[in-house]
């Protein structure tokens, strides 16, 4: 396959990507809209598509792809994130819902509507307040360990953010916990048509990552997890599983299949018991074996 080959499929999968998100969001919407009393439900989403060796990652909101990748040098599995959580408190979240809420606010000026009419009302705290071009260029490139390239940027224009950022005095949708309204805790998301007006976008990051011989598995879960597990002790959690010999082949499935839909089943539940008190989703993929 030749570069120009590459790049018309890197093309393609990003639009049919993005134009699927953004059908998705339109239709439930939609769908909401017409209930009585309308649905005020929201959900993140995370996909992954595998094109040859190459996976396309798609994600919005705090639900998160890992990937379990062998290194040969310290004989260990990593847990590498394929995707970015989205919620306020991250610098390029906040830039962007805030430049959403000043275009609001410009529109409710020009109609002579009051602010609050936008659900403008909770002042933005000191702790998220962002002066200093040093402190901008660290937090827009605080990410966490990526082995893959991102395709797409935080804007929902394409544009990027900068310049100095002072809103003391202003009204903002964020509240002091860094939740939208001081309700919800990510910035981008299907459905929560309530939070659209205030910045919150159906806009996926979408990412590029190669895949290698010594890729195991794909961990797709939401934040339920996450809040008590860490990305590597779910890894180690599900490797410890598929080494489980008491995990026999039952009903026809290969011994291996039967594994890893066992390291699944035992994730969620070992969540639960955690204290996980948000739902609780795992799907494991696996990888050439």
């Amino acid at each position: 396959m030749s570069l120009g080959d590459v790049i018309n499929v890197e093309k393609t999968v990003k639009r049919c990507l993005l134009d699927t998100f953004k059908h998705t969001d339109e239709e439930f919407l939609k769908q909401a809209s017409s209930q009585k009393p309308a649905w005020k439900d929201g959900s993140t989403a995370t996909c992954v598509l595998a094109v040859d060796n190459t996976l396309y990652i798609a994600n919005l909101g705090d639900s998160r792809a890992i990937l379990c990748r062998y290194n040969e040098e310290s004989q260990k599995h990593a847990a590498l994130s394929l995707s970015k959580e989205h919620n306020p408190t991250q610098y390029e979240e906040r830039m962007r819902i805030q430049k959403a809420e000043e275009r609001q606010r410009n529109r409710s000026r020009s109609r002579a509507w009051p602010i609050l009419a936008a659900g403008l009302a909770v002042s933005v705290p000191p702790s998220l307040m962002v002066k200093e071009e040093s402190e901008q260029k660290t937090l827009a490139n605080s990410y966490s360990r990526d082995p893959g390239e991102r395709l797409t940027q935080q804007q929902e224009d394409g544009s990027l953010i900068d310049g100095q950022v002072e809103r003391r005095g202003e009204q903002s949708s964020l509240e002091w916990d860094g939740r939208v309204l001081g309700v919800l805790e990510v910035s981008r998301s299907i459905g929560d048509g309530q939070y659209k007006r205030c910045g919150v976008t159906s806009v996926p990051d979408i990412r590029r990552c190669q895949l290698t011989p010594n890729d195991r598995f794909i961990l797709l879960a939401c934040d339920g997890l996450f809040k008590v597990f860490t990305p590597e002790e779910a890894v180690n959690f599900i490797l410890s599983c598929l080494e489980d010999e008491k995990i026999q082949s039952r009903e026809g499935k290969p011994t291996a299949d039967a594994r890893y839909e066992a390291a699944c089943n035992r994730l969620a539940n070992k969540a639960v018991q955690r204290g996980s008190a948000d739902n609780v989703t795992v799907m494991v993929v696996r990888i050439g074996h």
